[in-house]
C-alpha cells in the first residue's frame, strides 16, 4: 500500500508535507549529534486502522475538509 492512500483533505486542510525520508533524516540526525540505534516503521501498525477510518468516507465523497469548522465538527 502506497502511503498517499492515506493522504486525505484533512492533511491538505492542515498543511502536512512530508519532510524527510530515512536517508535524509538519518543523516540530519547524526549531523546533529544523535547516535541512531534503531530505526523503524514503528507507526506501520497504524496503517490498517488509518485504512478503515480514511478510505470509505473519501471513496463515498463524505470527507472533504475545506474550513477550521468542518475539520472540527464531530457529526
Amino acid at each position: 500500500m502506497s502511503a498517499l492512500q492515506f493522504w486525505s483533505s484533512d492533511d491538505e486542510f492542515a498543511g502536512h508535507y512530508r519532510r524527510y525520508n530515512r536517508r535524509t533524516l538519518g543523516r540530519v540526525l547524526t549531523d546533529a549529534g544523535f547516535e541512531i540505534l534503531l530505526f523503524s516503521h514503528f507507526f506501520s501498525l497504524l496503517v490498517p486502522m488509518l485504512f478503515l477510518v480514511r478510505t470509505p468516507p473519501r471513496a463515498l465523497g463524505r470527507r472533504k475538509v475545506r474550513t477550521m469548522d468542518e475539520a472540527t465538527r464531530t457529526s
